[in-house]
Protein backbone atom coordinates (compact mmCIF):
# COMPACT_ATOMS: atom_id res chain seq x y z
CA UNK A 1 0.00 0.00 0.00
CA UNK A 2 1.07 3.29 -0.90
CA UNK A 3 1.32 6.34 1.27
CA UNK A 4 -0.93 9.02 1.12
CA UNK A 5 0.96 12.19 -0.53
CA UNK A 6 0.14 14.32 1.88
CA UNK A 7 1.88 12.31 4.51
CA UNK A 8 4.73 11.79 2.12
CA UNK A 9 5.39 15.64 1.38
CA UNK A 10 4.44 16.21 5.29
CA UNK A 11 7.56 13.86 6.01
CA UNK A 12 9.63 15.19 3.80
CA UNK A 13 9.24 18.77 4.83
CA UNK A 14 10.00 17.71 8.30
CA UNK A 15 12.96 16.57 7.00
CA UNK A 16 14.09 18.96 5.30
CA UNK A 17 13.07 21.78 7.61
CA UNK A 18 12.72 20.26 11.06
CA UNK A 19 16.60 21.43 11.94
CA UNK A 20 16.09 24.92 10.22
CA UNK A 21 16.11 27.25 13.72
CA UNK A 22 18.92 25.08 14.89
CA UNK A 23 20.29 25.52 11.34
CA UNK A 24 20.44 29.14 11.51
CA UNK A 25 21.70 29.81 14.99
CA UNK A 26 24.95 27.90 13.65
CA UNK A 27 24.46 30.02 10.80
CA UNK A 28 24.34 33.07 13.14
CA UNK A 29 27.68 31.62 15.44
CA UNK A 30 29.31 31.07 13.06
CA UNK A 31 29.46 34.73 11.16
CA UNK A 32 29.74 36.00 14.60
CA UNK A 33 32.95 33.75 15.11
CA UNK A 34 34.44 34.90 11.70
CA UNK A 35 33.63 38.18 12.54
CA UNK A 36 35.11 38.18 15.97
CA UNK A 37 38.71 36.49 14.70
CA UNK A 38 38.65 38.98 12.38
CA UNK A 39 38.16 42.03 14.70
CA UNK A 40 40.87 40.37 16.95
CA UNK A 41 43.36 40.49 14.10
CA UNK A 42 43.05 43.52 12.71
CA UNK A 43 41.73 45.62 15.09
CA UNK A 44 41.97 44.39 18.61
CA UNK A 45 45.65 43.07 18.12
CA UNK A 46 46.58 46.21 16.07
CA UNK A 47 45.52 48.86 18.67
CA UNK A 48 46.72 46.26 22.03
CA UNK A 49 50.38 45.09 21.23
CA UNK A 50 51.61 42.05 23.26
CA UNK A 51 54.79 41.45 24.60
CA UNK A 52 56.72 38.27 25.69
CA UNK A 53 58.97 38.20 28.64
CA UNK A 54 61.07 35.37 29.49
CA UNK A 55 62.25 35.05 33.06
CA UNK A 56 64.69 32.71 35.08
CA UNK A 57 63.05 30.88 38.12
CA UNK A 58 64.56 33.62 40.77
CA UNK A 59 63.23 36.35 38.78
CA UNK A 60 60.24 35.55 38.20
CA UNK A 61 59.56 34.61 42.09
CA UNK A 62 60.82 37.96 43.22
CA UNK A 63 58.32 39.60 40.64
CA UNK A 64 55.52 37.39 42.10
CA UNK A 65 56.24 38.13 45.76
CA UNK A 66 56.31 41.78 44.80
CA UNK A 67 53.29 41.28 42.88
CA UNK A 68 51.53 39.72 45.75
CA UNK A 69 52.74 42.24 48.02
CA UNK A 70 51.03 44.75 45.70
CA UNK A 71 47.75 42.63 45.97
CA UNK A 72 47.88 42.73 42.04
CA UNK A 73 48.07 39.87 39.73
CA UNK A 74 51.81 39.09 38.25
CA UNK A 75 50.88 40.57 34.62
CA UNK A 76 48.92 43.76 36.29
CA UNK A 77 52.26 44.21 38.73
CA UNK A 78 54.98 44.18 35.62
CA UNK A 79 52.68 46.56 33.18
CA UNK A 80 52.21 49.08 35.89
CA UNK A 81 55.66 48.77 37.45
CA UNK A 82 57.22 49.42 34.02
CA UNK A 83 55.40 51.84 33.14
CA UNK A 84 56.27 53.40 37.36
CA UNK A 85 60.05 53.40 35.84
CA UNK A 86 59.03 55.36 32.68
CA UNK A 87 56.94 57.88 34.25
CA UNK A 88 59.25 58.02 37.11
CA UNK A 89 56.12 57.41 39.86
CA UNK A 90 55.85 54.94 42.51
CA UNK A 91 54.07 51.65 42.40
CA UNK A 92 51.88 51.64 45.86
CA UNK A 93 51.22 48.89 47.49
CA UNK A 94 47.36 48.44 48.21
CA UNK A 95 47.58 48.51 51.90
CA UNK A 96 49.66 52.01 51.60
CA UNK A 97 47.35 53.34 48.79
CA UNK A 98 44.65 53.08 51.50
CA UNK A 99 46.57 54.53 54.58
CA UNK A 100 47.15 57.39 51.96
CA UNK A 101 43.64 57.89 51.30
CA UNK A 102 42.99 58.12 54.98
CA UNK A 103 45.65 60.22 55.45
CA UNK A 104 44.20 62.71 52.40
CA UNK A 105 40.75 62.29 54.69
CA UNK A 106 42.61 63.47 58.18
CA UNK A 107 44.47 66.06 55.61
CA UNK A 108 41.08 67.71 54.32
CA UNK A 109 39.27 67.64 57.59
CA UNK A 110 42.29 69.41 59.11
CA UNK A 111 42.22 72.20 56.41
CA UNK A 112 38.13 72.31 57.43
CA UNK A 113 38.98 72.69 60.61
CA UNK A 114 41.63 75.40 59.86
CA UNK A 115 39.13 77.61 57.79
CA UNK A 116 36.88 77.85 60.56
CA UNK A 117 39.50 78.90 62.78
CA UNK A 118 40.31 80.97 60.18
CA UNK A 119 36.83 82.54 59.84
CA UNK A 120 36.07 82.82 63.56
CA UNK A 121 39.39 84.67 64.09
CA UNK A 122 38.68 86.66 61.08
CA UNK A 123 34.47 87.63 62.19
CA UNK A 124 35.64 87.98 65.78
CA UNK A 125 38.62 89.33 65.60
CA UNK A 126 39.81 87.44 68.56
CA UNK A 127 42.75 84.97 67.21
CA UNK A 128 46.10 85.71 69.69
CA UNK A 129 49.46 85.29 68.38
CA UNK A 130 49.60 82.19 70.54
CA UNK A 131 46.87 80.40 68.23
CA UNK A 132 48.15 81.24 65.55
CA UNK A 133 52.13 79.62 66.40
CA UNK A 134 50.03 76.47 67.89
CA UNK A 135 47.95 76.34 64.56
CA UNK A 136 51.51 76.62 62.32
CA UNK A 137 53.39 74.20 64.72
CA UNK A 138 50.40 71.40 64.11
CA UNK A 139 50.70 71.83 60.75
CA UNK A 140 54.40 71.84 60.51
CA UNK A 141 54.51 68.02 62.40
CA UNK A 142 51.86 67.07 59.93
CA UNK A 143 53.46 68.03 57.08
CA UNK A 144 56.85 66.62 58.72
CA UNK A 145 55.23 63.23 58.89
CA UNK A 146 53.70 62.88 55.85
CA UNK A 147 56.65 63.83 53.95
CA UNK A 148 58.53 60.64 56.16
CA UNK A 149 55.63 58.60 55.24
CA UNK A 150 56.13 59.70 51.47
CA UNK A 151 59.44 59.21 51.08
CA UNK A 152 59.48 55.86 52.97
CA UNK A 153 56.87 53.53 53.26
CA UNK A 154 56.44 51.11 55.77
CA UNK A 155 55.89 48.28 53.33
CA UNK A 156 58.81 49.98 51.10
CA UNK A 157 62.52 48.31 52.10
CA UNK A 158 65.62 50.30 50.77
CA UNK A 159 68.34 48.01 49.37
CA UNK A 160 70.85 47.79 51.50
Amino acid sequence: MTEPPIARITAEIRARYWDLPGQLAKRRRDAHNTYMRSYMREVYRQAHPRLDVTLSQAQYRVLEQAARRSGRPVTAFLREAAFAYLEQHYVVPRDTEQTLHALVYQLRAAGNNLNQLAHHANTKRRATAEDVRQARELLTTMEAAITRFVRCPPSVSTPG
